[in-house]
């Protein structure tokens, strides 16, 4: 059994802190009164607040990347998962869609691609982009395989290394 590493423990707990922080401090604003204490109190904690998405990727990044990967039960996993979440994703769209009154003839099959396939939901009718995080989650474990490649080779080879996988990843 491995050390469990306490400072990762902290950075989750000010991760979850800021999250539910940021959530649940908006402070109404009414800017045509002008600025006062509150406004610039609301501004400052939700910047304050904004590492908690940053800190939840290093952390999980630190996690993912100090152990051993098995690709085959990697990708089953996360197959399963993307079967649940699209499930989820389909009665989400069900009900809030029925519940807005939203004409789904009007999606079309360009809709349905964006929103099935693409998962593609900024800016949507029914405003189902609340599952942001899992994409970018089954995002980064499509490309774990590759980033664990990556940071498992010798220090020499690094710099090739990482230029090979940015430029991977930027196309």
């Amino acid at each position: 059994m491995q050390k469990r590493l306490h400072y990762l423990d902290i950075l989750k707990f000010i991760a979850i802190f800021s999250v539910c922080f940021y959530h649940f401090s908006y402070i109404a604003v009414d800017l045509s009164q002008g600025f006062s204490c509150d406004v610039l109190l609301n501004r400052w904690l939700f910047t304050l607040n904004s590492i908690c998405v940053p800190v939840f990727m290093m952390v999980n990044g630190a996690l993912l990347l100090n152990r051993p990967l098995d690709i085959k039960k990697h990708y089953r996993n996360l197959a399963i998962f993307f079967a649940v979440y699209w499930v989820w994703r389909a009665v989400t769209f069900a009900l809030l869609g029925s519940a807005r009154g939203y004409d789904f003839s009007a999606l079309g099959i360009g809709g349905f691609i964006s929103h099935f396939v693409l998962m593609q939901d900024f800016g949507s009718p029914l405003l189902v982009d609340h599952f942001w995080f899992i994409i970018v989650y089954i995002r980064i474990q499509l490309i774990l395989p590759l980033l664990h490649c990556l940071f498992s080779i010798k220090k020499e080879d690094f710099r090739i290394s990482a230029a090979v996988a940015m430029t991977v990843l930027w196309v």
